[in-house]
């Protein structure tokens, strides 16, 4: 093996300049197919390895360990996450394993935020019914949602993604609430406004819950059927809550946001993995608010008293 360009095996097409970095120091190996390669094709490629960059796709256990040989160094997880790897096999074998941690939290966070926000407003259903072509005319109570800003957002999990997401719920005046092992520094807690609560206490004083904890065999599951009972309205991933309850609660509430994105159509809401584009008359409604469209015009309906109404915008 030339000790100046190790042979690596890539198990799938990265960014261009990714691979040209590596290409530029190693005897590359590049898996160039459609999706993940196969079991038996990842056993083969990756014997006499130096080294491995891997997807959440490729399993990393003893078994790919044996197959690539004693001279393996480094299995490194195109990922944040590491579920796809075996911790205590590399740690037998003496292989380093590494992961990517921090390049995409703030993206994470954007795109739990905007769940959040699509779960609420109901945009995904809105314009799935749009794009069923149905007649419709609008009603006071058609596709009413639920308002994010002021209500109370509870975090599972406050390590880096967690932390982000409360700092963008700063900007809509949310109520932060997180649950954790570790208790990260006062100035912290401070600095987010953020509150910690025990994870029962957490869930039923939340408008909204976020998870956001490593999955491990202890935290799977950890959102159970009896813990959605303790909810209002959640959304949950999938590994974190069993999908036989997340079924349940959909079809209890049908406007709880529960979802693991692959619920098939048919009972309860509409699955469907159709782009969220279209919306219509979903903005301004909330059945909780108090100040909403009817108790405006109620208030202003009462000022007219006997005089004779006449139209008035809400601007």
């Amino acid at each position: 093996m030339d000790r100046m360009r190790p042979p690596v095996l890539v198990t799938r097409r990265l960014p261009q300049e990714a691979l040209d970095r590596v290409e530029a120091r190693c005897d590359m190996t590049l898996y160039d197919g459609e999706g993940a390669m196969a079991r038996d094709q990842l056993l083969t490629e990756v014997a006499g390895k130096a080294g491995a960059i891997t997807l959440l796709t490729d399993r990393v256990d003893d078994e790919f360990l044996d197959a690539a040989g004693p001279q393996l160094k480094i299995v490194a997880n195109y990922a944040v996450g590491f579920d796809n790897i075996d911790v205590d096999a590399c740690t037998r074998h003496g292989v380093l394993a590494s992961n990517t941690p921090e390049v995409l939290t703030e993206t994470t966070a954007d795109t739990a935020f905007a769940l959040m926000m699509a779960a609420a407003r109901r945009i995904a259903e809105g314009d799935r019914f749009l794009r069923s072509g149905a007649p419709w005319i609008w009603g006071p109570l058609m596709m009413l949602g639920q308002d994010v800003h002021h209500a109370t957002l509870g975090i599972v999990g406050f390590g880096r993604i967690g932390q982000a997401l409360a700092r963008r719920a700063r900007g809509f005046a949310m109520r932060v609430l997180y649950h954790d092992m570790y208790r990260p520094p006062a100035e912290v807690e401070q600095e987010l406004g953020a509150e910690y609560r025990d994870l029962e206490d957490l869930l039923r004083e939340s408008d909204f819950v976020s998870l956001h904890a490593n999955l491990t065999p202890q935290t799977r599951h950890l959102i159970n059927a009896g813990r959605l009972a303790m909810m209002r309205r959640i959304r949950a991933r999938a590994g974190h809550s069993p999908r036989p309850a997340r079924v349940r609660e959909r079809r209890a509430h049908p406007a709880s946001g529960v979802s693991d994105g692959a619920d098939p159509p048919g009972d309860g809401e509409p699955g469907g993995r159709q782009p969220v584009r279209r919306t219509r008359g979903q903005a301004p409604a909330d059945p909780a608010q108090p100040g909403g469209l009817g108790t405006e015009d109620l208030k202003r309906v009462s000022l007219a008293g006997p005089r004779r109404l006449r139209w008035r915008g809400r601007g």
